[in-house]
């Protein structure tokens, strides 16, 4: 503060001087490391186990049976056959030559696919309306953020492999 005000001093008395001061903030943003919290451990709920009794023998398990199971490794393929040689691909137009076959659980199982070859990039600020026919041939429509496909190895590597199994 002192070298600030002994500058201020010499510049005052020089002419034509052009003395602007500009300010990031009205006040300054200032973090104390004591002002956190100290850590918690969380609290485990106890598990009490000794109340168990056997269920109803006339539930209907239909309901657990009837659990959709989306094949990832089907989805994948789809994505590379899309891509070709591509290096990146929408989801969109993924579903245009692979159509939803199992409806929303299928979308969502795309924003979530595990693979090496490519990433799947998710653009927040833009939306894209993804139909298709549901149960009944009832036309679903699900508004979800631009999904895109992009390579990340630079070679063809899997489109190879997979004529070499054919």
């Amino acid at each position: 503060m002192r070298a600030i005000e002994a500058q201020a001093l010499a510049l005052r008395d020089v002419p034509g001087a052009d003395l602007v001061a500009e300010i990031d903030a009205a006040a300054p943003a200032i973090a104390l490391p004591m002002e956190r919290p100290l850590y918690a451990p969380v609290v485990k709920a106890p598990i009490d186990s000794t109340g168990i009794q056997p269920g109803d023998e006339e539930f209907a398990a239909d309901a657990l049976f009837e659990a959709v199971y989306v094949d990832p490794a089907r989805l994948t393929a789809a994505v590379h056959h899309v891509l070709g040689s591509r290096t990146q691909v929408s989801l969109a137009e993924t579903l245009r030559e692979h159509p939803l076959e199992q409806g929303l659980a299928e979308l969502v199982a795309y924003f979530a696919l595990p693979d090496d070859e490519f990433t799947t990039v998710f653009d927040d600020h833009r939306q894209e309306e993804i139909t298709w026919i549901g149960e009944d041939d009832v036309q679903q429509v699900a508004t979800v953020p631009v999904v895109t496909f992009a390579r990340t190895s630079p070679g063809i590597a899997w489109a190879t492999s997979q004529k070499e199994k054919r």
